[in-house]
């Protein structure tokens, strides 16, 4: 099986890029820097070529502009790089018979604290990160055959120049530097090494449509934070309690998923928090002794 695998040099395509070699599929990686192949996919021409030319079996697309921020002050590279690319995708997967994997986000919810969303949840759409991501969602599923996959991730960057959020909590706990914990900001999130493991397990059902993968358990990023600092062995008191609605722009704030759907396929329970904070820390254990 080949996969084409778009923004392999991020965060999350990294961690898929590791799996899916270790368990013995042919991966094209492609990004616009540290790729086998290199291609800014913002441009349309060279994006249908590449999908044309490789005709791959699956096409996993991890290019996102994650940024609140940078989204909101240029929402015109948001869209060409969150969506406009996924529509040529659809299109393209349609014609070849190819199985698209879109991951989406979870930042379509508020107001509803620790509720579990399913696939069929209303979004409300507060900032232009999660217009863009809504709108490659429905791109994608214009391929009724594709999948999209709505999560939230923790992992790491390891990079001094950009810090990924577990980046910014490890480094902050071990500087002991003061760090605002939102109690009123609600996630499922679970690792990229879970998701990673998720997503290959998923390949031989090729489910369509709309599936959260996440953790079973829904948690505030407050309780992320002191877990971690009470795990990892860290014990720091530089910490505060704040709001998610300080921030600007608004950020959607009660982001559970509901996992019965993604469960029943795959046989399984989804992680727990616990869970969640182990494996995070493992990594992070394992990143920092090979320094």
């Amino acid at each position: 099986m080949k996969i084409l695998l778009l923004g392999s040099a991020g965060m999350l395509g990294t961690a898929i890029y590791v799996e899916g070699k270790q368990r013995g599929f042919e991966i094209l990686g492609v990004d616009i820097v540290d790729a086998q192949i290199i291609l800014d996919i913002s441009n349309s021409i060279e994006l249908t070529k590449l999908i044309e030319q490789e005709k791959p079996d699956v096409i996993i697309n991890t290019v996102a502009i994650t940024s609140v921020d940078i989204c909101e002050n240029n929402p015109g590279l948001a869209y060409m790089v969150n969506a406009r690319p996924v529509a040529i995708m659809a299109s393209l997967s349609k014609e070849l018979n190819i199985y698209l994997v879109h991951i989406s986000t979870d930042h379509f919810f508020t107001g509803d604290k620790h509720l579990k969303h399913d696939e069929y949840a209303p979004v409300v759409l507060l900032n232009e990160y999660a217009r863009t991501k809504f709108t490659a969602e429905q791109f994608s599923l214009t391929n009724q055959d594709s999948l999209v996959i709505r999560t939230n991730i923790l992992g790491f960057k390891n990079s001094p120049k950009q810090m990924a959020f577990a980046d910014w909590i490890f480094k902050s706990l071990q500087e002991n530097t003061p760090i605002k914990l939102f109690d009123d900001y609600f996630v499922s999130s679970l690792t990229i090494k879970q998701l990673s493991q998720y997503l290959f397990d998923l390949l031989p059902f090729r489910p369509a449509g709309i599936l959260n993968i996440a953790s079973r358990d829904v948690f505030s990023k407050k309780q992320l934070i002191l877990e971690i600092n009470k795990k990892a062995g860290f014990h720091r008191t530089n910490l505060k309690t704040g709001s998610v609605l300080e921030l600007y722009p608004r950020r959607a704030e009660s982001l559970g998923l509901n996992v019965n759907k993604v469960e029943s396929i795959l046989g399984l329970s989804m992680p727990s928090f616990d869970q969640v904070v182990d494996d995070l820390i493992m990594e992070y254990r394992r990143i920092t002794s090979e320094v």
